[in-house]
């Protein structure tokens, strides 16, 4: 479902995905991607679901990005200023490294 992201731990490809809309029968949402990376499919620190409130969240986002090899432009503010997240991980199809995992995080806030 989400193969176009197969590649957007590498910059140019992520550069490209825009921002993506969250719809429910409540309403939608816009969230914009601060940062993506390729990752191990068992990495501890890139499955923490579970966060101490909304900072917890944050600090969680900067530590993503910074550990991230795609960045957007102002990655450390639309990190800080989040009030939701949305990640979404993909086998990256990288041959040599089947265990690898695109992790792609997108905000709303």
């Amino acid at each position: 479902m989400f193969h176009d992201l197969s590649d957007a731990y590498e910059q140019g490809a992520f550069d490209a995905i825009g921002d993506a809309s969250w719809a429910t029968p409540a309403g939608a949402t816009s969230f914009r991607p601060p940062c993506s990376a390729s990752v191990h499919q068992d990495d501890p620190d890139w499955q923490h679901t579970s966060f101490a409130g909304p900072e917890g969240m944050r600090d969680w986002l900067a530590w993503a990005c910074d550990n991230s090899t795609a960045r957007a432009e102002g990655y450390q503010g639309l990190a800080s200023s989040a009030t939701r997240t949305l990640v979404l991980v993909i086998c990256n199809g990288r041959p040599f490294h089947p265990d690898t995992r695109t992790v792609t995080v997108l905000v709303a806030g």
